[in-house]
């Protein structure tokens, strides 16, 4: 295990001679590829989760009845219905011509199923629909599993005993992402997805999560849109849109912030956005509009990937020669290189606290991954086995998520960790495996990301967004 190791280097005011360049961006495990933010950002995106799971999230097959070659493939030819194959004119064929299965005997689909590609046919079912307190729109809490199930004899009134929940999908909807939470904890915006029952592609919508307010799919956003992230009170999230336009939203039709790009992260109130334009970082400023970023020795290839509470300082990163290296931007567009270690190849800042003097990212070491936190004395690998990274901090920065070994954790102020489910000692959470954490609240009281459910019960069979209430 490497324990948290400080390097003091003053990173504030330091020039860009005292850094190693290094690469550009990727998933959490490997050798950063560059494709990350340009293909699209998040892996979550559209329910494609990493970490280990399967595309779309799948941890189980679900439903029940045969059909395990359904949606296998379309032959484009007319064939016999209950071969097994997916033939043209069929929503899909499950072996058979029996009914009650999901799939017809004219192989089309039942009421109240959904059949996907390469998954069995299953019912259509909702979490319950009472209302209440927490997060969803239903009022189950079952503490063994953590999943949402059938309501309760009592309704409760608050949230204080919940400590893990999954968040209720749209109806109709298999797969859903956590990517963003606002900084009073109360609204979660992400991704849910679907094979489309028509053409067998796969569809998603952005959606948002209130307290109090279950789901909502965010009717307004244009086809293929992704929220990735939300400002402190709910009212502002950001991200971009199918035909890649940058994307601001608030009151009415959203705001088209550039027509190449993706927004990436926000300010407080909403007022400073930051993210990228045609792989140039870029500052939108309600007042003032969009202005690009370049890195410290002119570099136009850029990514800016958070920014602090104010909109004073963004943190992000610069390519340069097959390599990034992770920077800080102030307000008027000066770029400073973050210090990294001499042996790390790659490197990027991905989070922020309130005031800009904690920042939060990764270090690769060739293949190797590392969680950093960089602060006013130098930089800080935290501690953790690898693959590790930091992917999110608290106000007042004592509080970093991320992930050690693909499981989630939270670094305190020392650097050292403790796994999520050692944090919520309440919750059962064998079932569920974890694909990655995406945001805490400015309290570091509420965690957001993904996770699989692979247990028995009525939990959806695809990705789960999940909020963790910390103690």
């Amino acid at each position: 295990m490497r324990t948290s190791l400080r390097y003091p280097v003053g990173i504030f005011g330091c020039g860009a001679a005292a850094f190693l360049a290094v690469s550009a961006c990727g998933d959490d495990d490997g050798r950063p590829d560059g494709s990350q933010y340009e293909t699209g950002g998040r892996s979550a995106a559209a329910g494609m989760n990493s970490g280990g799971a399967a595309p779309g999230g799948r941890a189980g097959s679900g439903g029940t009845g045969g059909c395990t070659e359904c949606q296998a493939g379309d032959s484009g030819e007319a064939g016999v219905c209950g071969d097994g194959t997916l033939d043209l004119g069929e929503k899909c064929d499950d072996g058979n011509q029996g009914a009650g299965d999901g799939c017809t005997p004219e192989c089309g689909v039942e009421p109240g199923w959904i059949c996907e590609l390469s998954l069995p046919c299953r019912p259509i079912s909702t979490d319950g629909s009472c209302l209440d307190a927490c997060w969803d729109g239903d009022a189950c809490v079952e503490h063994a599993s953590g999943i949402t199930c059938a309501c309760p004899d009592v309704r409760p009134d608050a949230c204080e005993a919940v400590e893990f929940r999954s968040l209720l999908h749209p109806e109709g909807w298999s797969s859903c992402d956590a990517l963003g939470v606002s900084g009073d904890g109360s609204t979660v915006v992400g991704v849910c997805s679907r094979t489309n029952q028509d053409n067998q592609e796969l569809e998603s919508v952005p959606v948002v999560w209130e307290l109090g307010g279950g789901v909502r799919i965010v009717e307004e956003a244009p086809d293929g849109s992704v929220p990735n992230a939300v400002n402190a009170d709910g009212s502002v999230f950001v991200g971009f849109d199918g035909q890649g336009r940058a994307l601001r939203f608030g009151e009415g039709e959203p705001e088209v912030l550039s027509e190449t790009g993706m927004a990436w992260a926000t300010n407080a109130d909403g007022s400073v956005i930051v993210g990228f334009d045609q792989a140039q970082g870029f500052r939108w400023e309600s007042e003032g509009g969009l202005t690009l970023l370049e890195g410290p020795d002119g570099e136009t290839d850029c990514y800016a990937l958070a920014v602090n509470a104010d909109g004073s300082w963004m943190a992000g990163l610069v390519r340069d020669a097959g390599h990034s290296r992770a920077v800080r931007w102030s307000a008027d567009g000066e770029a400073e290189f973050l210090p990294v270690p001499d042996d790390a190849t790659d490197s990027e800042a991905v989070g922020i606290n309130e005031d800009g003097s904690v920042l939060v990212g990764t270090l690769w070491f060739e293949d190797e991954s590392q969680a950093v936190r960089w602060i006013e004395d130098g930089f800080e690998l935290l501690a953790g086995d690898t693959p590790s990274s930091a992917r999110a901090v608290s106000a007042d920065g004592a509080r970093i998520a991320g992930n050690v070994e693909r499981e989630p954790v939270l670094w305190n102020q020392a650097g050292d960790f403790e796994g999520l489910r050692e944090l919520l000692s309440g919750a059962n959470l064998d079932d569920w495996t974890f694909s990655r954490v995406t945001g805490i609240s400015s309290d570091g009281s509420v965690l957001v990301g993904t996770a699989n459910y692979a247990g028995a019960g009525p939990a959806s069979p695809g990705a789960r967004a999940f909020v963790a209430y910390l103690p």
